[in-house]
């Protein structure tokens, strides 16, 4: 049965927990190989397209397959929030999202043999979409759209005032446009600045409830 919490900011968002018995688990180290942005530049009036440097990484990969108490087997990636675990163990995993979101994300688990944890203290972008603590859908979208009318508002005022002068217009359209790029900026790393300062509230929370059900 899912458990509703309430965040700073009246975000409601709906926990669950999963619980099983280890069947299997994996870790692995996988190399990934990134490229930066081709850079072209000018060379005696000659455009040159220099290819993105290569770097790469080492990323670590947790996974765990779970046995229910019905009989259902499950695996989970882990990768996030990895915690040591043995086939027997038995574990709890939370997930959950915001009120009015269906699929929902999981973020922490905790070995209920040995009682350790671990949680995802950065759920970054899209990771946070769906706990309601990432920009809602078409966010910049929306914020263009009011400074587009803002403009265009301003510039029909001015063009009455001036005669009929359609370049008013014009003109109004054009600077909305362009101030309402570096507000949404602004607002978008409010925002983002904001969810993220309410991970922390959430893990502790989330924590509280595998406790309370193991």
């Amino acid at each position: 049965m899912p458990t509703t919490i309430v965040l700073p900011g009246k975000r409601r968002i709906w926990l669950d927990v999963v619980q099983g018995v280890v069947i299997d688990s994996s870790e692995s180290s996988v190399a990934v190989v990134q490229q930066g942005r081709d850079q072209r530049q000018f060379v005696g009036g000659t455009p040159i397209v220099r290819p993105g440097r290569l770097h790469s990484e080492v990323v670590s990969i947790s996974k765990v397959w779970l046995r229910s108490a019905d009989g259902k087997e499950s695996a989970h990636d882990l990768s996030d929030f990895p915690v040591d675990v043995r086939i027997g163990h038995s574990m709890s995993l939370i997930h959950g999202a915001a009120e009015g979101v269906e699929e929902g994300a999981c973020f922490g688990a905790m070995n209920n043999t040995t009682g350790k944890f671990a949680f995802d203290e950065s759920i970054h972008c899209d990771r946070l979409r769906p706990f309601g603590l990432y920009l809602p859908p078409g966010f910049y979208r929306k914020r263009m759209k009011w400074g587009l009318i803002v403009g265009t508002s301003l510039g029909v005022l001015c063009a009455v005032s001036a005669g009929g002068d359609i370049s008013f217009v014009v003109g109004g359209v054009i600077l909305g446009f362009l101030l309402s790029l570096p507000v949404a900026l602004v607002q978008g790393v409010i925002k983002q600045i904001q969810g993220q300062r309410l991970v922390p509230r959430l893990n502790h929370l989330a924590l509280a409830i595998l406790v309370g059900t193991d």
